[in-house]
This record gives C-alpha cells, sequence and structure tokens, in this order.
C-alpha cells in the first residue's frame, strides 16, 4: 500500500497523503519519554547522594563519594538524548525522526544503573524496529523525501 502511494501522486501532480502512524511508534515514544525522564532524576539523585555523602563523611569516603559524582554524567546525557528523540518521534510524521538503534542498545546497557524501565524502553524500541509495518512507513517517508527532493531540484 505504501509503496503505491507516491508514484500514484507523482502521476495525478498532488502531493500524496501521510500515512497514519503506526501506533508502536507512539509506545516507542512513551516508553523512550518516560525513560529518559527517570535517567535525567536517577543522575541528579546521584550526585545529590555523592554530594550529601562527601558532606556527610570526611576522609576516604569524601573520596569515594566525588569519584562517584562523574558516574552521573553517562545517565544524565542518554535522559537528554531521549528526552530529544520521544519529543521528535511524537512529532508529525515528516518530522525528520527514525527509531535509533544506538539510542536503544544504550537504554539497553543503563541496566548498570539498574534502571529497568530504559531496559524496558530498549528491547521495545529493538522489536518495534524490525515490526515490517513500521518499516514499510519509513520506506514510505523516505521515498516521499525522495520525491519532494527531486521536485524541489526541478523548480530551481
Amino acid at each position: 500500500m505504501y509503496e503505491q502511494l507516491p508514484q500514484l501522486a507523482s502521476q495525478s501532480g498532488f502531493p500524496p497523503p501521510i500515512p497514519t502512524k503506526p501506533s508502536a511508534i507512539n509506545v516507542v515514544a512513551a516508553l523512550a519519554l518516560a525513560s529518559g525522564i527517570t535517567n535525567v532524576l536517577g543522575s541528579i539523585t546521584l550526585v545529590a547522594l555523592s554530594l550529601l555523602g562527601v558532606v556527610a563523611t570526611i576522609g576516604f569516603g569524601a573520596v569515594l563519594s566525588c569519584l562517584c559524582i562523574p558516574l552521573s554524567i553517562p545517565l544524565f546525557i542518554l535522559g537528554v538524548f531521549e528526552i530529544v528523540y520521544a519529543t521528535r518521534l511524537f512529532g508529525l510524521p515528516h518530522s525528520g525522526a527514525r527509531l535509533s538503534a544506538a539510542i536503544a542498545v544504550l537504554e539497553i546497557v543503563a541496566i548498570l544503573y539498574l534502571n529497568f524501565i530504559s531496559l524496558a524502553s530498549g528491547v521495545v524500541a529493538l522489536v518495534v524496529r524490525g515490526n515490517p509495518e513500521v518499516e514499510r512507513y519509513f520506506a514510505y517517508l523516505d521515498a516521499l523525501e525522495y520525491q519532494q527532493d527531486v521536485y524541489a531540484r526541478r523548480a530551481l
């Protein structure tokens, strides 16, 4: 179905209709948003507890607490990336967002921080990424973008 729409639109001269976004993409976006929020809050909590440990202990405990602060940086960065990624996936179909395998793998790796929401989000994202309906949807959007580029070049 998706494969035929760009050709039909080029014959009629009208832009092709944008198909409805598969609901699995919204599920991945919601899980990525939840995972991003928990990662950002988890990293802030890790820094706060480390600083509290520095204040509460003097000596070796303070050194150990200061060493834990850099551990929160990758978690915070992943959380920000996930929030931006989720908002792009929630956007209109032509927002340019695609399902990212890199973010999904990093979400799975976040289990090292005991974040089970990120683990679930990463697994679901990888499963949905291989869904044939989702692949056809993104292939259609790619074909649509290619045709728009061709039309723009002809207009120049």
